[in-house]
């Protein structure tokens, strides 16, 4: 009898052991990045050339960072995707890296699946930024 509780046990462990392992979990509760830590932004964009847009204006950059922290994400764990359509890096307190790419968002080193609408609300935010645009070196 004691042989069997602990075999019960023991299989109630190790499956909710292997329960605890899922590669996707929602993340969508936490602001990713503080509006108030970032006191200018660079989008840079492709198709080659690469294009970027220095954002200043605090209201833009609140429009930028409330649309990222606003994207449905799914965290996973790693991801061997390379390469990247929008780039964003943000500089003030901190500093951020945000890659969008193919239904996937890197920001500072973590992945997450998103929809591929999103990639082009930020291409269309991008777009809308009345910043001079230069090539990106």
């Amino acid at each position: 009898m004691k042989r069997l509780i602990l075999i019960l046990l023991t299989s109630i462990l190790i499956f909710s052991g292997c329960a605890n392992t899922k590669s996707v979990s929602v993340d969508n509760t936490k602001e990713i990045i503080n509006i108030n830590d970032v006191d200018n932004l660079k989008i840079i964009t492709l198709p080659s050339p690469p294009k970027e847009k220095t954002i200043t204006k605090k209201e833009d950059i609140k429009k930028v960072i409330n649309l990222i922290n606003s994207i449905k994400k799914e965290h996973i764990k790693q991801n061997d995707y390379n390469g990247w359509v929008i780039l964003i890096k943000t500089d003030g307190k901190e500093k951020h890296s945000i890659c969008f790419s193919g239904g996937r968002v890197e920001i500072d080193n973590l992945w997450y699946i998103i929809n591929n609408n999103d990639i082009d609300k930020i291409k269309t935010l991008y777009n809308e930024l009345n910043y001079k645009e230069g090539k990106y070196v």
